[in-house]
């Protein structure tokens, strides 16, 4: 069904859809799959196109979307993004994340097999807005915790929370790493690290 133009053109047309998900569960190399991404790229994923246009959450599953620039085209027509969830094998540092609009929120990368890279934090750390980082690395990728963390610091990323699944930590359930204004402590609850509130700072507000 979703390897048709027409079901991407009437999707495209929607002027309602603020979220979005599409799964292809078939290898990145089958042509329906293919197919698919083709249609959606030509009918759905279009420069001011009425329902990208206004998308503020999109959710990506599939390896067909890691194929050649798929993700790139797709990102810079979803101009007032917010959330953005992507799941499948992501290149060596991500290189779509370039074309990954400055409202861009929330961000969950699945799947990282590449060993995490500079040039990854420093495109997670270009979005200016971003407040909210899941990464899903293999074993083998992960680096802990505290490293990752003093990379998007020394990058200037501005996170308040980062769920970081792929690397077992030590029993430590506080971290402090080094900011450009200093110190910045971050405290495990639930499997999700939070930067630690600042004297004034309204909770509610700290998880929007």
């Amino acid at each position: 069904m979703l390897a048709g133009r027409g079901t991407w053109r009437f999707l495209g047309g929607l002027r309602t859809l603020d979220s979005f998900a599409v799964t292809f569960e078939s290898p990145a190399s089958d042509a329906a799959a293919l197919a698919g991404v083709d249609a959606a790229l030509r009918e759905f994923f279009v420069k001011h196109g009425c329902a990208v246009s206004r998308l503020t959450e999109l959710t990506l599953r599939g390896d067909v979307f890691g194929v050649g620039d798929v993700m790139t085209r797709m990102l810079k027509t979803a101009g007032v993004l917010r959330a953005l969830c992507v799941d499948f094998h992501v290149p060596e540092g991500a290189p779509f994340l370039d074309a990954a609009p400055a409202s861009l929120h929330t961000l969950s990368v699945g799947r990282i097999s590449q060993r995490i890279c500079p040039m990854l934090v420093r495109r997670i750390a270009q979005l200016p807005q971003l407040r909210h980082l899941e990464l899903d690395c293999d074993t083998h990728s992960a680096v802990d915790t505290e490293s990752l963390l003093e990379m998007l610091e020394e990058n200037g990323c501005h996170l308040r929370t980062l769920k970081y699944k792929g690397h077992i930590d030590e029993d430590d359930e506080r971290i402090s790493v080094q900011s450009g204004h200093g110190l910045v402590h971050w405290d495990l609850s639930d499997a999700i690290w939070c930067r630690r509130l600042s004297s004034g700072t309204d909770s509610m507000q700290f998880f929007e």
